[in-house]
């Protein structure tokens, strides 16, 4: 999952990536032949609720937020990674240039200053 801190200093989530594990397995690894697609909008709330909270509990700006769904629909954060996988590839599948908007949020908060 992908979330910015705004320069009104609120988390926002941005979009991200489903990752569901082959069958059999737990890992969702490309490696082991997970499945991955693009979470769509209108974006689940409680996924973009919850990754908004965890980069707020964090004080973070920007960080890939990894929430894993059980089979009854519970939702679980895993982990807040502030060095994440932002390739090519991902950000062709979300349809986000990342980086740019890390560059716009330096650029308004130096601008602020």
């Amino acid at each position: 999952m992908g979330c910015e801190r705004c320069v009104t200093n609120r988390a926002k989530f941005i979009g991200g990536t489903y990752r569901t594990a082959a069958s059999g397995n737990y890992l969702t690894n490309t490696s082991t032949g997970d499945i991955v697609s693009c979470i769509q909008e209108p974006y689940d709330p409680k996924i973009a609720h919850m990754a908004e909270q965890a980069l707020e509990a964090i004080e973070g700006d920007v960080a890939g937020i990894d929430i894993a769904r059980d089979k009854q629909g519970y939702l679980y954060l895993i982990e807040v990674n502030i060095s994440f996988y932002t390739g090519k590839i991902f950000q062709e599948m979300i349809g986000i240039n990342v980086w740019k908007l890390v560059m716009d949020l330096a650029e308004a908060r130096v601008n602020m200053n």
